[in-house]
């Protein structure tokens, strides 16, 4: 959790304050579909085939794209959380409805920041807002089927038959991911985070298709793999290309809220950067582990694709065209990369040709 601390310079009086700090636009790509680059890969290529949230149409334009799923159609659906909605688009990238924000769905959410989809096309929403961190159980349609709430900032979901995977974020809980069943009940947890320090307590994980789950620390270069049962039988390390950071960097923000009994245009704000090393983590049908690895500390989500057999031995890496801090891998082995920050879009890749 980033800590912000605040002064006012006014009159040589410091004051602190509460304060709203307004995130600056993202800076617009200019690929397009037909110059951006295939992603080659050993055995085959990826070859871009939709691009998502660069439309005309308000329905294809994001504030926000913080997670994706596909259901068994191959539809698309994006959890656009600042919107506090979900768009659902078909494999072509058609617009086909949204859940939430100001559709005609009955359902209303509030950040919907974490999306997975079940073996029956349920969707499993996790809403991030500071008031509500709920698990939302709804039809594909958006009907509310079950809810549940969690004790820490959902950061992650993922579900295996009946089983429900959350990474949790925040206070003091001794474990990162926690598995429940659907009626939200705590079966298990696993990634014993007590006594840790910072760079070592927040992890992402991805699940293959036998249940197993692997974790990839964000600050460090580490992957563990556990079995149903939470014990881990591997784990291996990696060398990326940056290490990680956490500075306390000075910014200067106008949009405070101020106290009307002090004079002032604006606040000194010091807050933490976090410099992660790991984005985010996918595994394919092969069992390929999938790792998004950061590039640089100067760019936001500059990374590169690192891959990995089931054993944690290195198969390859390979730069990617765009920026991209998330990554997905559905049931039919199309990749998909989402930029939240830079780009704000979705890019979809589909295995083309074998090399």
């Amino acid at each position: 959790m980033r800590k912000t601390i605040i002064f006012l310079m006014c009159m040589g009086i410091i004051s602190s304050v509460h304060c709203s700090i307004k995130r600056p636009d993202a800076v617009s790509i200019t690929e397009s579909k037909d110059t951006m680059n295939d992603i080659k890969l050993n055995n085959f290529t990826l070859s871009l085939d939709l691009v998502l949230g660069k439309g005309k149409d308000k329905n294809d334009k994001f504030k926000s794209p913080s997670s994706l799923a596909v259901d068994s159609e191959g539809n698309i659906y994006i959890a656009d959380m600042e919107n506090n909605r979900i768009q659902i688009f078909s494999d072509k990238g058609e617009y086909l409805r949204s859940i939430g924000g100001k559709s005609t769905t009955k359902i209303k959410l509030f950040s919907p920041g974490v999306l997975a989809i079940d073996n029956d096309d349920n969707l499993y929403i996790a809403e991030r807002n500071n008031r509500r961190r709920r698990i939302l159980i709804t039809s594909k349609e958006g009907r509310l089927i079950y809810s549940f709430k969690t004790p820490l900032y959902p950061y992650k979901i993922a579900i295996h038959h009946d089983n429900i995977f959350i990474c949790e974020k925040g206070g003091s809980r001794d474990y990162n991911i926690f598995l429940y069943s659907k009626k939200g009940k705590i079966i298990a947890a696993m990634e014993k985070s007590t006594n840790m320090k910072y760079f070592d307590r927040s992890v992402t994980f991805a699940l293959d298709n036998e249940g197993n789950i692997y974790t990839a620390n964000r600050f460090l270069p580490k992957v563990r793999k556990y079995i149903q049962n939470g014990k881990h039988p591997m784990e291996f390390e990696y060398e990326p290309s940056i290490k990680n950071k956490r500075d306390l960097e000075e910014h200067y923000v106008t949009d405070v809220i101020m106290d009307p009994n002090v004079r002032g245009k604006g606040a000194v704000v010091m807050e933490f950067k976090e410099y992660p090393i790991c984005f985010d983590i996918a595994v394919d049908n092969s069992g390929i582990i999938n790792l998004l690895v950061a590039s640089s500390h100067n760019k936001e989500e500059d990374s590169a694709l690192y891959r990995f057999d089931q054993q944690g031995q290195f198969i390859e890496k390979v730069d990617l065209p765009f920026s991209c801090g998330k990554i997905y891998i559905d049931s039919t082995n199309n990749f998909y990369f989402i930029s939240t920050i830079i780009s704000r879009s979705v890019f979809k890749y589909t295995a083309s040709k074998l090399n």
